[in-house]
């Protein structure tokens, strides 16, 4: 072992027993000025051997780390840090996986059942899968709403297509989307 290395060492043991010692120093210096209760004071000491035998104990037990020690808890704690990435992008990579298909089914959600509703309204849709059924008729709803307020007649978008429609002056179209009102005839 290195002369650095050995100092380091030698410091860290000196610091452990200076942390472990100091509540010893200060337990006897309390005692000091309990001279008068000697019978608390036999139980303080005892006390203290306790302590300073699992001081001494522990000084005697710390193992000293060489090179190849502190290279193993580095390699250990690198891979363990690279594992931690891994399994992140993982994770990471599996909810984008997620994201994308539930984007294609509920395109293909929007383009079967709201087909003919303007985009706009789809962001109404939202994420929740279990609910996609309900909130067809509700953006249903709105979107005729909307025309309507907008003085346009609405015909059954239901997606089938084709049919006629009426305009809100009663003529008959060819199954177009929207007609305004007082539209030429086609």
């Amino acid at each position: 072992m290195d002369a650095e290395m050995q100092r380091l060492v030698d410091e860290r043991i000196v610091a452990a027993v200076k942390a472990a010692t100091d509540p010893l120093i200060a337990q006897i210096t309390e005692l000091k000025g309990s001279v008068g209760q000697v019978a608390e004071a036999g139980t303080k000491i005892s006390e203290i051997q306790k302590n300073l035998k699992i001081v001494s104990d522990t000084v005697a037990a710390q193992k000293i780390l060489g090179a190849d020690d502190v290279k193993g808890l580095i390699s250990a704690e690198m891979t363990a840090s690279q594992k931690a990435a891994q399994e992140k992008a993982a994770a990471e990579a599996t909810a984008a996986e997620a994201q994308k298909a539930i984007k294609a089914e509920k395109d293909s959600f929007i383009a079967e059942k709201l087909k003919g509703i303007p985009a706009a309204y789809h962001s109404l849709l939202g994420d929740a899968k279990e609910k996609w059924g309900e909130m067809e008729k509700t953006i249903r709803d709105t979107f005729a709403a909307d025309a309507k307020a907008a003085g346009l007649q609405v015909p059954n978008v239901g997606g089938s297509g084709g049919g006629s429609s009426v305009q809100s002056t009663g003529a008959a179209t060819d199954g177009g989307f929207l007609v305004m009102p007082g539209a030429p005839k086609a």
